[in-house]
């Protein structure tokens, strides 16, 4: 077995390794084989879910001597010569230590008008390209503007709403997006039959929850599970300091029933057997977003709570006391939080009735054929306010109405790009939904009064305060 790291040793290599971004590799794939790949590509979205190892692969399949339908062989020359990090045709710039005008100008300004050395074409692959500075990025759109043929820009970011628009606007974008559970055990199954670790499926699952649709970090914590030797659940549990779902339930169950002390008391066994809490909260936020339509009410509610926790855990030394200090602030709401949750979960509708009562209110809406409002344009787009209030207006499903009014909040409206912040993990999902994504930036676009797209960042309030502040 390799000493190598497994995030390392099991790194994509070609399109067909890329796990769970199909949507962006068929496509370049087949714009590579059909000789119509972009000078600027730009990749954004989560850490960990593969932009940087794709950005790599483009610049073997754009230079390979034997491609497969667009798709590296990975045995030619220029495929190990870039394998091997042995030619300086592809420039790989790390934004977050070289961020200034000078970095730009000396790496990549400078040293563009030269044809490539050793390659075919010469491939800038710069990670986190929203570090850069305001000047970095105006030399960069100058060189962006028009490349020169053998020359192909591919930005990597985890913050697309810190990128300008200008430079935006002169990429291909492709939004990379969490991988499937499913995918990521089937990769990990994979990695684990390489390796001849014994693996149990459920401790493959629970790897995948945790990991939060992060591939990388789901190979990581199978590479330091199996160390300790076969990847069982308890073993999962242990190292990852993790609970299982009936502990959970249990207290929810507590919470709900007003039992703040046994609440505490619980807790405080959890930490005292080892658990970390910090991760215990994310696993109930986990867990919350699993069962949500079982109880919305509550669950709604224990999302706040849940998520107010996890936000403070950072200001405080003593992670108890977080959780001591909110169960106490829900013991004094008295009538407006324990008892008006638990009345609110005995009037519960069932998730089948909601969506035949959504599905009347459709067919009624469609008889009565209302005629829509048309959208005026909003003459201050930076009133965030107008603009979202103008987006309810004109939202005609009633759950994706409400989901925005109560947890969507818009963050910056720059150029083309808006971004915004979901304090609800079911907000994040509906938003991402292709139909629901094309749906809302064409109201965007009318209310700004220009064809805009925007991306969603989801953090709690406090985190989101926090970041306001400074």
């Amino acid at each position: 077995m390799s000493h190598q790291p497994l995030t390392l040793q099991y790194r994509p290599v070609d399109f067909k390794t890329v796990v769970g971004q199909d949507h962006i590799t068929s496509v370049i794939r087949e714009q590579i084989a059909h000789d119509a790949a972009k000078a600027n590509y730009l990749f954004f979205g989560p850490r960990g879910t593969g932009k940087t190892s794709t950005a790599r692969i483009v610049a073997k399949a754009l230079n390979c001597l034997n491609p497969d339908h667009g798709n590296p062989c990975n045995q030619c020359a220029n495929c190990l010569a870039i394998a091997e990090n042995r030619t300086l045709d592809i420039v790989e710039i790390d934004a977050a230590s070289h961020t200034g005008v000078d970095n730009v100008r000396e790496e990549i300004i400078a040293k563009v008008p030269y044809q490539p050395s050793q390659l075919k074409k010469k491939v800038y692959i710069i990670d986190e390209v929203h570090m850069l500075s305001k000047g970095a990025f105006n030399a960069l759109l100058k060189v962006m503007e028009e490349p020169p043929s053998y020359v192909t820009f591919i930005l990597a970011t985890t913050e697309i709403h810190k990128v300008p628009e200008t430079i935006v606007s002169r990429c291909q974008s492709f939004q990379f997006s969490r991988v499937a559970r499913d995918a990521i055990v089937e990769r990990l199954q994979t990695i684990a039959d390489a390796e001849g670790i014994k693996t149990e499926s459920d401790a493959l699952w629970t790897i995948a929850k945790v990991s939060e649709g992060i591939m990388r970090d789901a190979v990581k914590y199978l590479d330091q599970v199996s160390v300790l030797g076969d990847v069982t659940s308890d073993r999962v549990q242990s190292f990852l300091g993790m609970v299982d779902d009936e502990k959970i339930a249990a207290l929810l169950g507590l919470l709900h029933n007003g039992d703040v002390t046994g609440a505490i008391e619980e807790v405080t066994s959890l930490q005292a057997s080892g658990v970390d809490l910090a991760q215990f909260a994310k696993q109930v936020l986990a867990y919350v977003d699993e069962h949500f339509l079982d109880d919305v009410e509550q669950m709604t509610m224990m999302a706040g709570l849940f998520g107010k926790i996890l936000g403070e855990m950072k200001y405080y030394p003593y992670p108890l006391l977080v959780y001591k200090r909110y169960f106490g602030e829900r013991m004094r709401e008295g009538e407006k939080g324990w008892e008006r949750m638990r009345k609110d979960s005995v009037v519960k509708v069932e998730v089948a009735q909601k969506v035949e009562k959504v599905e009347e209110i459709k067919k009624e809406e469609e008889v009565e054929k209302v005629e829509k409002k048309p959208v005026e344009v909003v003459a201050d787009v930076a009133d965030y306010d107008a603009v979202k209030t103008a987006l309810l207006d004109h939202l005609e499903s009633p759950t994706l109405k409400g989901l925005v009014e109560k947890y969507v909040m818009i963050d910056s409206i720059d150029g083309g790009m808006i971004q915004l912040i979901a304090i609800n993990k079911i907000a994040e999902i509906n938003l991402n939904k292709e139909e629901t994504k094309h749906d809302i930036e064409k109201i965007f676009s009318d209310i700004v009064g220009h064809g805009v797209t925007y991306a969603v960042e989801t953090m709690t309030k406090e985190e989101y305060a926090a970041r306001l502040l400074g």
